[in-house]
């Protein structure tokens, strides 16, 4: 199981802001190229363009990462959890 729990918000500029979250896997097998989108909180549109400081990574069971999206925005965002195209070793 992928559980994603967002940050903070940084306000960078008048458009421009910094999202901070963390991933865990929580699951018993690794996590291979997990994909990540960033989401409007409402709408469920994807933001783009998002800049994640990495993307479509890895995660053993147990570990936990943090990272940060850049993203232009007025509005508040939400961070989607895996895509369903999330591979898993058995």
């Amino acid at each position: 199981e992928i559980v994603i729990k967002p940050g903070k918000t940084e306000i960078l500029s008048s458009r421009e802001r910094l999202l901070s979250f963390t991933i865990s896997n929580r699951g018993k097998v690794p996590a291979i190229r997990i994909p990540l989108r960033l989401e409007e909180k409402v709408s469920g549109v994807q933001v783009l363009p998002a800049i994640f400081s990495d993307n479509y990574f890895n995660l053993l069971p147990g570990e936990t990462r943090a990272l940060t999206v850049r993203f232009d925005s007025s509005d508040e965002v939400v961070v989607e959890s895996v895509r369903p195209d999330t591979y898993r070793f058995q």
